[in-house]
Order: C-alpha cells, then sequence, then structure tokens
C-alpha cells in the first residue's frame, strides 16, 4: 500500500538497484520517510492519497542543506579563530619585553619558601589535606656591579599553575645554592628564572585547529575534482 501510494519510494529503490541513486530519486525517497514518520508518530494524522506537495518538500531540503553548511562554516571559522589565538599567545610570550635579547647570568638563592593555604574549593575538613601551595623565591644577581634581588619566576600571569608545578619547583630549588638568571640587559632590574613560558599543549592546540580546516578543504576539493570515474576517464579511446 506505500508504494502505491507513495510512487516515490518505489522510484527511490528502482533507481538505485542498477547505480547510485539520483539526488532527485533520494530526494523523492525522503519524502516518502517523512510521510512514513508522521504516520507512525501521529496515527490519525490525515496523509492525504498522493505524494507531499513538492514545493514544501523543495523548501525543506532547501533549509536543511543551508543549516548544514551553515553549521559547517561556523565550525570551521571557530577552529581557525582559536587555533590563531592560540599560536598568537604562543608568539606574544615569546616576543614580550623583547625576551629573546634577553641574557643569562649566574645568580645565588637567597630564599624559598613553600606556602600553603586551604582549598577553598573543598570542605573545611579536607581543606588542608589538599592544601593549594605556591612556591616563593627570592635571588640576587650582579651586573656591572651592581647587585639585584628579585623573586619573578617568569610564569605568564595570566596562565593558571596549579599546586603540582610549585610543588615540584620547591623541591628541585630548596637546597639548591645557585641558579641561572635571565635578565633584560636595557632594564636590568627585571629578570626571570625562565626565559620562555611557552604552553606547548596550548600551542599544539592552535596548530590542529589550523590544520583540520585545511585537511577538511583539500579533502572537498580533491572529491570535487576527481570523480568516482576518475581512473576510467584518463583511457584514451582511439577508434
Amino acid at each position: 500500500m506505500a508504494i502505491q501510494y507513495y510512487p516515490a519510494l518505489s522510484t527511490f529503490f528502482t533507481n538505485g538497484s542498477h547505480g547510485k541513486p539520483t539526488f532527485f530519486s533520494m530526494r523523492q525517497g525522503l519524502e516518502f520517510y517523512h510521510v512514513v514518520i508522521i504516520t507512525q508518530l501521529f496515527p490519525t494524522f490525515p496523509v492525504p492519497n498522493k505524494r507531499v506537495t513538492p514545493i514544501n518538500m523543495n523548501l525543506l531540503t532547501s533549509f536543511i542543506v543551508y543549516l548544514f553548511v551553515a553549521v559547517l562554516l561556523g565550525t570551521l571559522l571557530f577552529f581557525v579563530g582559536q587555533g590563531g589565538y592560540n599560536l598568537y599567545e604562543t608568539y606574544n610570550s615569546l616576543t614580550h619585553n623583547d625576551r629573546y635579547q634577553w641574557e643569562q647570568i649566574e645568580g645565588d638563592i637567597v630564599e624559598v619558601v613553600l606556602n600553603k593555604r586551604p582549598n577553598p574549593n573543598l570542605p573545611e575538613e579536607t581543606a588542608m589535606v589538599f592544601p593549594l601551595m605556591k612556591c616563593i623565591i627570592k635571588y640576587s644577581y650582579s651586573h656591572k656591579g651592581e647587585t639585584f634581588t628579585n623573586a619573578s619566576i617568569g610564569l605568564n600571569s595570566e596562565k593558571h599553575y596549579d599546586s603540582y608545578f610549585h610543588s615540584k619547583l620547591y623541591s628541585k630549588l630548596e637546597d639548591k645554592k645557585k641558579v641561572m638568571v635571565y635578565y633584560n640587559p636595557n632594564n636590568p632590574a627585571q629578570s626571570a628564572l625562565i626565559k620562555y613560558d611557552v604552553d606547548l599543549r596550548n600551542m599544539g592546540e592552535g596548530i590542529a585547529m589550523l590544520i583540520f580546516p585545511l585537511l577538511l578543504g583539500c579533502w572537498i576539493f580533491i572529491h570535487m575534482r576527481y570523480s568516482a570515474n576518475y581512473l576510467t576517464d584518463r583511457i584514451t579511446v582511439v577508434a
């Protein structure tokens, strides 16, 4: 009865049985399945004894296609924007205050302290079991006869460093006497223990987000440029 009332189904399967179904036959099949879904969800819904109006179906198909294209383009734009921003952050970290021109000098560790405070995100009973830790280090260095003291580690202040990082830093420096210091030759009072504070994970995410749209564009280009019968088209018939 379904094939009799909705000839689009028979057209869909007939055209698809000897090769790839055409876009027209696939659209007709889609019309049939929309009617079947309506009748299954709403048994009392009056379905006419004929096909769905082609004009309405064309509008629905166009809407779905445009919605898919809009979502795809929005996703690609997000990947490009976020990837570019991540790489810009990496570039900014490398060039901030002309870090690439900073010179290194040997410094003396004056003090290393690991501060612990209760974790506000945990209940009061366990707040000090998993405390928040921060390593504070003071070091001194001499430049052209003048001694400078600083406590800057060189971390990006906009980035979050957890307690594990500070705990490992304290363990590394607590029993040491000297450390390499990077200072700004144009402003010797400005120094840090880390010359480049680059988040490699953030940089990797940026590269991956930029590569994905390129790979997708390459895939679309190849499928549009070379059809399924690409190899047979390369055969030259003489006679």
